[in-house]
């Protein structure tokens, strides 16, 4: 049986309190300790839409340097490689150079709204303003300087209380743009992981986390984004979710939300699965020789799994059984 080093190295501490990350490390042993910290006011009230995976791959990136001692944003330097690793792009074709520029330029063109707008209150209570994720890229010499914007410096500087620690060993198994996003957001919301968590949410509230309010309907929201994602949190994490229809007048206006900690055995075996398919020696999560593993899934994919899929009308059958 393959051992997960993780699992034997924080038995032989005593027990399976997280150690703290140490920076500078670039082995998977880092990586499974790298942590991404974000305020819940952020990840659940802020709306953002990043079309591409390797966006999102190189936002966590960014975020997950974050010291959590850091008084202000570092800027970030990688060279082509580094960034074709972290974004998950081949670099054995002719247009890797413009996929760099493409992603970094749709990174830097995304706004993010809180609460339904695009006015974010200033730190200072001064006004308002619009916010971006990062400041004017740069490049020199060949390398890219990326850095966090200062006007985000309140909800991932200095987090005392009120914030969500996000393990990147789990986010690197995310092949889909909205498992990411929907990860994020039920890790805020799941507060003790000893215990199952029920919570309801409005369609569009989600859809709006999700960065899906391209697809208005209910049924294309579900398909091309609610399924996949929680089919990916529920194969490729530590969490168990389930969402069930909430209707009124016979429209789906809610959904509640289960979510519960997978037990520790199960765990440290996807652990251990992470570590034989990127290997001990990889850099992170974003591993370009398995490009299979960091590219978008065919929407086919997903609607060919009927292992997962819910039962639609029983779920219909218990969501009006539980509002009678």
């Amino acid at each position: 049986m393959h051992r997960c080093p993780r699992f034997d190295m924080m038995q032989r501490r005593g027990g399976f309190t997280m150690p703290s990350r140490k920076k500078g490390k670039t082995d998977l042993e880092a990586l499974e300790f790298s942590l991404v910290r974000q305020s819940n006011e952020l990840i659940q009230q802020s709306a953002y839409e990043l079309r591409e995976v390797k966006e999102q791959r190189l936002l966590l990136y960014l975020l997950a340097q974050i010291q959590p001692t850091d008084t202000e944003f570092q800027p970030i330097t990688l060279n082509k490689s580094e960034f074709c690793r972290i974004t998950g792009i081949n670099t054995t074709g002719g247009q890797y150079m413009r996929e760099i520029d493409d992603a970094i330029a749709r990174l830097y063109d995304c706004n993010l709204t809180f609460r339904g707008s695009r006015w974010i209150p200033k730190a200072d209570g001064s006004g308002e303003k619009f916010m971006k994720w990062i400041t004017s890229p740069e490049r020199e010499k060949g390398r890219y300087i990326l850095q966090i914007s200062p006007d985000l410096a309140p909800f991932l500087l200095e987090l005392r209380k009120n914030f969500t620690t996000l393990e990147l060993s789990w986010l690197l198994q995310f092949r889909g743009r909205y498992a990411i996003r929907a990860y994020s957001y039920l890790k805020s919301r799941h507060y003790d992981k000893a215990h199952a968590y029920e919570f309801l949410i409005t369609v569009d509230e989600l859809r709006a986390v999700l960065g899906a309010e391209s697809y208005p309907r209910w049924r294309d929201f579900e398909k091309r984004a609610l399924l996949p994602a929680f089919m990916e949190i529920n194969q490729r994490s530590d969490m168990i979710a389930q969402y069930f229809p909430v209707y009124k007048k016979n429209k789906i206006d809610q959904l509640k939300i289960r979510i519960k900690t997978k037990d520790s055995t199960e765990v440290f075996s996807l652990l251990a699965d992470i570590e034989t398919t990127f290997g001990e020696d990889q850099i992170s999560m974003w591993i370009q020789e398995n490009p299979d593993k960091v590219g978008t899934p065919a929407p086919e994919e997903w609607e060919n799994d009927e292992g997962w899929k819910p039962n639609l009308k029983e779920i219909r059958r218990q969501s009006r059984k539980e509002n009678t």
